[in-house]
C-alpha cells in the first residue's frame, strides 16, 4: 500500500512539473464573474493545484471531527455503563444492608422476648434454624458441662483451640 501511495505521488509530480513546463501561453478565464486576464497555463495548473490542496485539507478536517465526535459518543455510552453498574451496585448494597438490619432487628427481638421469658441460657438460633450446638465436628464429652474447651475430630482444630 505504502509503495502504491508513493508510485501515485512521484506520478503528480511528474505530471504537474510537465504541465507547468509545456504551458507558456497566456490566457483569460473567470471565476464568479472575477475575470483573470494574461495568466499562464503554469498558473492555471497551480491554482488548480491550491484548489486541490483546500480540498484535502476540508476532507481531512472533517474525517478528524467526524472521529472525534465518535470517539466522545463512545467516551459517554461507556461513562453510562459505569454509571448504571455503580448505581446497581449501591442499590445492591442498600438491598443487603436493609436484609442486614432487618435481621438485627428480629435478632434483637428474639432475645428481648428470650430475656423476658428467662430462657437466656437456650442455644442462640441462627436464621438458617441450626444453633451453637449442631456441630458435627464436637465429640459429646462430660467435659462440656465442666467448662473445658470441647476437643474436635480434627487435629488442627484442637490445635487453634489451644492457642486461643
Amino acid at each position: 500500500m505504502m509503495i502504491i501511495g508513493l508510485l501515485l505521488v512521484a506520478a503528480a509530480v511528474v505530471v504537474g512539473t510537465g504541465v507547468v513546463i509545456s504551458n507558456t501561453e497566456e490566457m483569460n478565464f473567470d471565476v464568479f464573474n472575477v475575470e483573470f486576464v494574461n495568466v499562464s497555463g503554469a498558473g492555471i495548473f497551480l491554482l488548480g493545484a491550491a484548489t486541490a490542496a483546500v480540498l484535502l485539507i476540508g476532507l481531512w478536517m472533517m474525517g478528524a471531527g467526524l472521529r472525534k465526535s465518535r470517539r466522545r459518543r463512545l467516551e459517554v455510552r461507556q461513562a453510562r455503563r459505569e454509571r448504571e453498574e455503580a448505581l446497581r451496585q449501591q442499590e445492591q448494597q442498600e438491598e443487603e444492608r436493609r436484609r442486614l438490619e432487618a435481621e438485627r432487628e428480629r435478632l434483637a427481638e428474639e432475645k428481648a422476648r428470650l430475656a423476658d421469658e428467662g430462657t437466656t441460657d437456650r442455644p442462640f438460633v441462627r436464621s438458617d434454624g441450626t444453633d451453637r450446638t449442631d456441630r458435627t465436628d464436637i465429640e459429646p464429652s462430660p467435659r462440656h458441662a465442666t467448662g473445658e474447651v470441647p476437643r474436635t475430630t480434627d487435629p488442627a482444630a484442637n490445635e487453634r483451640t489451644v492457642q486461643r
